[in-house]
């Protein structure tokens, strides 16, 4: 889906930031999706994919209405085999 805002503020650029990242690479990957899911632990909506320096990451997220998001962070995970 093509997701017409990105909301970022303090919260969670610095946990996306505190992961290595920057939220340039959450929005690669949010509008360059490998793969998604569903988090077993906390239901939300997950991307998969990699950013342009390679790295495979997961990034969660809020859907807050039909055209808004809300990234709780992210956090490399493991590639797909």
């Amino acid at each position: 889906m093509a997701w017409l805002r990105i909301i970022w503020n303090q919260t969670n650029s610095a946990k996306v930031r505190a992961n290595g990242f920057e939220p340039e690479d959450v929005n690669w990957v949010i509008d360059n999706p490998y793969a998604e899911a569903n988090s077993r632990s906390s239901g939300r909506q997950i991307y998969f994919g990699w950013v342009p320096d390679g790295r495979f990451i997961a990034v969660p997220f809020d859907v807050l209405d039909e055209d808004m998001i809300y990234p709780v962070t992210a956090y490399e995970a493991k590639e797909p085999a």
